[in-house]
């Protein structure tokens, strides 16, 4: 029997809000979206604020840091966790007790500054406190052991219930209940209490003070079994918000003791009068509608070049709320007859509407009547290298007249559609491809380029062009935000790319293609305009309009033929911070946010050559270095990451075309020189401003600053000044090094600006305290 439907949003205001924390107000180190409109939204209004969370592996002031790092400035009194309930617990229950916390250093220093005596003597402690602690080992296990069976004196209790700890990705660790578990099965124990969600005791801790009543107050989460469960037995308002564990499809079956009384797409919907998730305020319009294909081929007709029309290949976009729908008919339209198809997926999973959306596509291809093979690249946490192994596994299962669907990442389109590129050049056979989105998070879906890895080093190929790219709204929508963030990072490049590619084709270094500009003209209109970033908004309307403002960018590269137009420098510090990770012990960061923050950086560089750079002061000579200097220094900065020597060859062989190509280029540096004013005025016409970058990404709630995507600031210093040396593309960052700019004093002026721009940003939008 179904259950009754769940009112999406609470018609009324409440005295206190309570909130859940990763998976509800952030993702990992990621805002959700909404999340500082709704809370900034609660504070004008009076109302108190506090923030619940199981994990007792931070303290309050951490947490309190944290928020205020990703755009919420909280005061440490506003923290509740299972630190502060279990001390809490202990001086009320268990006063002079001797404690033994098998748990790490945030509650170890909450019970000594409470005055609570600990102990690891078995024949002393009273309470032995189970955490999430990873740092527990056998010796711990044998303290609680002889404390609480040998000795038959200590009580077991514990903070928190949980059995593992999320992480982004579809990864976690074990969490305190397996070390309760470890130590019941060895003593025979039973743990007493937890004193985190979902007992209701945490919800009584968070409201002491405030005089409100749990009936007056609403607790947010995403999680039925902890937050929804303790604002049900607590007798508070119970809302699930759909941005982290739970899906809609969990709702089904439920208990009404357990269902939660309101269900929010995203945070900001929690307010009465709220708009609705898929009704935003503003609708966009674009003048250029990748979703009508034959206007878009008509806007572009006067572009065709000797190769053919643009865009060639590409039959259909299909975008909508519903576009998932269109896929069996867009395989028979393409492939009449075949009666095959090959699914290739990473193992990223992906949802709509509460559904698992990997199965939900193969599903739907068999009921169209089609044999469907799965092949899943990456490893089990869906990371993909994509590189040229990947592409030939791809390759080994073309062929036989089976069309193909691409389904997942950037990295999966990117592999496939060049596998399937290469397909047809090596055996003259055509391969049908359609491209289903899973995410906003890169141009690559919309491309006729394609990201693959060579010796280490990224490098961008000559592919093709789907035959038709399925963006279906609800999938978008329901994407992780971070992935979504990454997306408009990756849009937001073009503020300098454009001034990149324009330099290389006035020194004679490359093509330049004025019309690619133009294609990009509603993208500048809706990142760089004034006013509300309504394509960031987590709803159909949003994610559809920045899954159309993506496949423009993608247009603009394949029409280029070349991926100048959305790759300039910014993506070359982005490759560099990849290449880098992994030799350094860090995990790797979003390559669109990663993006997005170098686009600040570069746009502050940009700015500083166009006011400084005097052409009667450049030494003409000294721009043109010795090759073998040159080779010396690639390899001086690539062979620590890769001792083999492949990835500094792999550089040296791009770097070394464009030196050659430099030094034939110098009557055309001179004559550049010589009218610099005019060159001047018509690179400006091409850049945005540092402060609109920032402007637009803080208002669209992107990370402003390296440290917000976990990578050191010298990492990122580094890759700004030797990234020219891994691309053989002519940028402004090679002009700066050939003029003898970019050295470490150029990059101390570089990222202190960088830094009083964002740090600005983030007070004026409630980014950073």
């Amino acid at each position: 029997m179904a259950s009754p439907p769940v009112p999406r949003v609470p018609d009324r205001t409440y005295a206190a809000y309570l909130f859940d924390l990763d998976g509800t107000i952030y993702l990992g180190d990621q805002l959700l979206p909404g999340a500082r409109r709704l809370i900034g939204a609660l504070r004008e209004r009076g109302l108190p604020v506090r923030f619940l969370s199981n994990n007792p592996t931070s303290d309050p002031e951490q947490y309190a840091a944290k928020l205020t790092r990703l755009g919420l400035p909280t005061p440490p009194a506003e923290i509740v966790n299972t630190v502060v309930t279990m001390t809490r617990w202990l001086l009320e229950h268990a006063p002079g007790a001797v404690v033994y916390p098998i748990a790490e250093a945030p509650l170890q220093r909450a019970l000594e500054r409470a005055g609570i005596r600990t102990s690891s003597d078995p024949a002393e402690i009273d309470v032995v406190v189970a955490s999430y602690d990873r740092g527990f080992t056998y010796e711990k296990l044998q303290v609680a052991f002889d404390a609480i069976w040998y000795h038959r004196r200590a009580r077991l209790v514990a903070t928190n219930p949980d059995r593992y700890c999320p992480f982004p990705g579809g990864r976690g660790e074990p969490d305190c209940a397996a070390i309760v578990a470890a130590i019941e099965a060895c003593t025979g124990a039973t743990c007493e209490t937890t004193t985190g969600k979902p007992d209701p005791a945490m919800l009584e801790a968070a409201l002491a003070g405030l005089g409100v009543e749990p009936a007056d107050c609403v607790m947010v989460g995403d999680r039925l079994e902890t937050d929804i469960r303790m604002a049900r037995r607590a007798g508070a308002a119970a809302a699930l918000v759909l941005t982290g564990a739970a899906s809609a499809g969990d709702l089904d079956g439920l208990a009404p003791a357990d269902t939660p009384h309101f269900v929010l797409d995203r945070i900001d919907r929690l307010l009465p009068g709220a708009p609705a998730a898929d009704h935003p305020a503003a609708t966009a319009r674009l003048r250029l509608d990748p979703a009508d294909m034959d206007a878009v081929r008509h806007a572009l007709a006067g572009t065709a070049g000797p190769d053919g029309p643009p865009l060639p290949g590409l039959r259909a976009v299909e975008a909508g709320p519903d576009a998932l729908d269109a896929l069996p008919a867009l395989l028979a339209d393409l492939a009449p007859g075949a009666a095959g198809v090959l699914v290739t997926q990473d193992r990223r999973p992906f949802g709509r509407d509460g559904a698992s959306l990997k199965p939900l596509v193969a599903e739907r291809l068999r009921a169209g009547g089609l044999q469907v093979e799965v092949l899943e690249l990456g490893d089990r946490h869906g990371h993909m290298e994509s590189d040229f192994a990947e592409v030939d596994q791809v390759r080994r299962h073309l062929g036989g007249g089976r069309a193909v669907v691409a389904l997942g990442s950037g990295k999966l389109c990117d592999v496939t559609k060049h596998a399937c590129h290469l397909h047809t050049q090596d055996h003259g056979e055509p391969v049908r491809l359609v491209v289903v989105q899973t995410a906003n998070s890169v141009i690559a879906f919309g491309s006729g380029m394609a990201t693959i890895t060579k010796d280490g080093v990224k490098r961008t190929w000559p592919s093709r062009l789907p035959d038709a790219l399925v963006l279906d709204a609800r999938v978008l929508r329901d994407a992780p935000a971070g992935s979504t963030l990454g997306g408009i990072g990756d849009l937001a490049v073009i503020a300098v790319s454009f001034g990149d590619w324009r330099l290389g084709a006035e020194l004679g270094l490359s093509s330049y293609t004025p019309a690619c500009f133009d294609i990009l003209a509603d993208v500048r209109d809706q990142l760089f305009s004034p006013g509300p970033a309504a394509y960031a908004e987590r709803s159909l309307e949003g994610a559809g309009t920045l899954a159309k403002l993506a496949v423009l960018g993608g247009f603009a590269m394949t029409l280029a033929g070349q991926s100048s137009p959305m790759s300039g420098y910014e993506h070359v510090v982005s490759h560099m911070l990849d290449m880098a990770a992994r030799p350094s012990g860090r995990d790797l960061a979003s390559h669109g946010c990663q993006c997005g923050v170098s686009t600040i950086v570069c746009a502050v560089a940009w700015r500083r050559l166009l006011d400084g750079l005097r052409p009667e002061l450049v030494d003409l000579d000294a721009c043109y270095p010795d090759a073998g200097e040159v080779e010396r220094r690639v390899r001086a900065v690539f062979d620590p990451l890769d001792p083999s020597g492949a990835m500094a060859t792999e550089c040296w062989s791009s770097y070394r075309g464009k030196l050659a190509a430099w030094r034939d280029a110098r009557p055309r540096f001179e004559a550049f020189l010589a009218g610099w004013e005019g060159q001047r005025a018509r690179l400006a016409e091409l850049l945005q401003p540092p402060e609109a970058v920032v402007r637009s990404l803080a208002g669209a709630g992107h990370p402003l600053r390296y440290e917000d995507l976990g990578v050191p600031e010298e990492q990122a210093r580094w890759a700004f000044r030797h990234g020219h040396l891994m691309r053989g593309r002519f940028s402004s960052a090679d002009l700066l090094n050939y003029l003898g700019w970019l050295d470490d004093a150029f990059a101390d002026q570089v990222f202190a600006e960088y830094r009083r721009l964002t740090g600005a940003a983030g007070q004026a939008h409630g980014l950073r305290g």
